[in-house]
């Protein structure tokens, strides 16, 4: 009798043990940018994906515009800054850009206004988001309305997380999840290097533990130095840039700004390399423990620190 209770106990153990494992699995991950709206903004879409199946595990909306200064308006970091050498100085004074996941009661209120809409654009963005989940790329690419979303470029949101999905999925990198149910993905702003700039931190979660972790900063470059501006740079959005300067993800411009460190400051590492180091290094962890680490191998920023606290303050910050 008590061997049997004892061979029940273990095949419950193994039982609890095989369910728990169940739904672990690898994923991929990536961030894009691009033009869903428009063109007096520019969309950003980080998108974790199966590394099996190639679905889409969990994806993240946001758009970055230029709205009218204001005590309701919260611009990103150093947006507000105009002095000399600061972020806010290089586009048209009276205007600051905000993300429009942040601003959510303030845009939608504008959205209200003008056309009656009844949906926030946060709630619309976690409609289209909750939509994709679970999908491959090619079933919602030619999506053109979701339940629960209102906006008229529905669509091109779908199709820009379908874009990303498919550049994940040919990602060499995955990281494994015990439960892929509770993978999602966190994101934020940060003041991670001085004033002329702002740093987007994406990362792929299961719990507080950071699975994957994604690095850019935003800053206006001079137009003739040969750069490439973020969506929608010569059309609408770029219309709020001062003359000569252009806004521009450091990441995508990796082998010119790396050159502009070198001259600068003598650099000898890429840009490109030191956010990878950084973001390998808080693969892992959890957010509690990157707030109090100053360096890490393959980094050689003298801000590594502030980009490890931006990438803890996602994590607790989501927006």
């Amino acid at each position: 009798m008590k061997l049997k209770n004892v061979f029940a106990f273990l095949l419950g153990l193994l039982l609890v043990f095989s369910c728990s494992k169940g739904n672990s699995g690898a994923v991929k991950f990536t961030v894009v940018y691009g033009a869903a709206h428009g063109d007096k903004c520019f969309t950003t879409v980080a998108v974790a994906v199966n590394a099996n199946d190639g679905k889409i595990v969990d994806a993240f909306i946001d758009e970055y515009q230029y709205l009218a200064a204001g005590s309701t308006v919260v611009p990103v970091p150093n947006g507000d800054k105009r002095g000399e050498r600061q972020f806010g100085a290089n586009n048209v004074e009276g205007f600051v850009l905000a993300s429009k996941k942040v601003n959510d009661a303030m845009y939608s209120k504008n959205m209200k206004d003008k056309a009656e809409s009844t949906v926030s654009i946060k709630a619309n963005y976690n409609a289209i988001e909750a939509y994709a989940r679970g999908k491959a790329p090619s079933e919602i690419k030619s999506i053109t309305a979701v339940s629960g979303a209102t906006l008229a470029d529905t669509k091109n949101y779908l199709a820009l997380i379908a874009e990303a999905a498919e550049k994940a999925k040919a990602n060499t990198d995955s990281y494994f999840a015990d439960d892929l149910s509770k993978v999602k993905i966190v994101s934020a702003e940060y003041a991670a290097h001085g004033e002329q700039g702002f740093a987007l931190v994406a990362n792929v979660v299961e719990g507080n533990t950071i699975l994957a972790a994604f690095i850019d900063e935003f800053q206006y470059l001079d137009k003739a130095s040969n750069v490439v501006g973020v969506p929608n740079s010569d059309k609408g959005f770029g219309e709020n840039y001062i003359e000569g300067k252009i806004l521009c993800s450091k990441k995508q411009n990796a082998k010119v700004y790396s050159q502009m460190m070198a001259d600068i400051a003598g650099a000898t590492l890429s840009i490109d390399a030191s956010y990878a180091a950084i973001e390998d290094f808080a693969k892992n962890k959890a957010a509690s423990a990157l707030n109090s680490v100053d360096g890490v191998s393959g980094s050689t920023l003298a801000d590594t620190s502030k980009y490890l606290k931006a990438i803890a303050y996602a994590v607790e910050n989501s927006k």
